[in-house]
């Protein structure tokens, strides 16, 4: 290869003298200025190319690292997300009542009415978030499909109530016709599977809110102690 290399370079010369021209010296001189460019500065700096790609392969092994531990959290979620879904079907309607409150006082939803959200007395509740009143309607029943007739209901009570806009939270299915009803009627459909999301969303916030009031309590103690000191 060094052979044809020079052997193009030194012919390459009568050439472009008689052509008149110095783009033949210029192609077949390419090649070469290419491999010395390569070969020599490339051994040159070997040292510290070979300090880049050590830098390179530990942050590519602590990106792998990183990348597994989310897929294991992310499996951890979905596999906690598919126990509370099976797990839902199986309680009885006070449980789920329970739930959806916590759930929904977490998120910032508060009962306008003396009636709490928890009670079984009924599955309508007017509240309000962000002084915006809500009304918040609970499917409890996993065999229930909503249709449209009860979004059409259900957008009577808002009118009745003068509300901003409505949430259904249903363990059942919801038609498609009745679900585009929902969406152009300001309401906000939470089937099984966003609500166990939301639950396993409020278990992590709570475990939050707990560490940091630990830490906030270890800290005052702490204080405490230097100041006894």
């Amino acid at each position: 290869m060094k052979d044809v290399l020079l052997f193009l370079f030194v012919m390459s010369m009568p050439f472009s003298w008689f052509a008149g021209s110095w783009l033949p010296f210029i192609v077949c001189a390419t090649p070469g200025i290419l491999v010395f460019y390569f070969v020599v500065v490339g051994n040159l700096n070997r040292n510290s190319l070979r300090e880049v790609f050590g830098k390179m392969r530990r942050m590519h092994v602590r990106m792998d690292a990183v990348a597994k531990h989310a897929r294991r959290l992310s499996s951890r979620r979905h596999g906690w997300q598919a126990a509370l879904d099976q797990a839902l079907t199986t309680l009885d309607e006070p449980a789920i009542h329970v739930l959806v409150s916590k759930v929904l006082r977490a998120e910032g939803y508060r009962p306008v009415t003396d009636r709490p959200i928890d009670s079984a007395d009924s599955d309508t509740f007017l509240m309000r978030k962000e002084s915006k009143h809500v009304v918040v309607k609970l499917i409890p029943k996993p065999e229930k499909v909503t249709s449209q007739s009860e979004i059409y209901d259900f957008v009577r009570n808002m009118d009745d109530v003068k509300a901003d806009k409505g949430l259904e939270i249903t363990l059942g299915p919801i038609s498609r016709q009745a679900r585009k009803l929902a969406e152009r009627n300001q309401i906000q459909v939470i089937n099984r599977p966003e609500l166990a999301k939301r639950l396993v969303a409020n278990r992590k916030r709570i475990r939050q809110r707990k560490r940091r009031t630990d830490e906030t309590r270890e800290s005052n103690a702490t204080l405490d102690l230097v100041s006894l000191n």
